[in-house]
């Protein structure tokens, strides 16, 4: 019973680890480092209570184990809680810039080309005196002929 559950315990850290450290593409080597050590400790802990046939002899063994265990989750849960708080934080500022693109394109004439996705104005400098608008517009980054009257796009 006690060797499954010390590693079951290995198991979900060693997992945990990579999960956490595994999504980072900069993180903080001392605190990696010493993670991994933690995850060392507690196999050779585990390893030492396995071979112990007495109870009173690994009371100390156990003790670490469970400390460092605490240790590693606090530290996981901890680095997690930051990565969301980075994904909330670049959510808000995404939403923001959505919400202002969104508020330029009701005001004013922007163009989104439904084929490239890019967005563009079309400014008319001076129109001359036998100008006549006949409604197609091309997609200056990808080409796609665009009827505004419409809306309707052809390559």
């Amino acid at each position: 019973m006690l060797i499954d559950f010390f590693e079951k315990e290995l198991m979900k850290a060693q997992k945990r680890f990579n999960q956490t450290f595994g999504v980072l593409n900069v993180c903080d080597l001392k605190t990696r480092q010493v993670a991994i050590l933690k995850i060392i400790q507690m196999g050779r802990l585990r390893d030492a209570i396995m071979q112990s046939n007495n109870n009173d002899e690994v009371m100390e063994e156990r003790s670490k184990f469970v400390k460092a265990r605490n240790w590693l989750n606090n530290i996981f849960s901890q680095i997690e809680d930051e990565l969301k708080e980075r994904r909330r934080d670049a959510n808000k500022r995404n939403q923001s810039k959505v919400i202002h693109l969104e508020q330029k394109l009701y005001n004013e004439e922007i163009e989104v080309c439904p084929n490239c996705g890019n967005i563009y104005k079309i400014y008319h400098l001076k129109e001359g005196d036998d100008w006549n608008d006949f409604g197609t517009r091309h997609c200056p980054y990808c080409g796609l002929i665009m009827d505004e009257y419409a809306h309707v796009g052809k390559k």
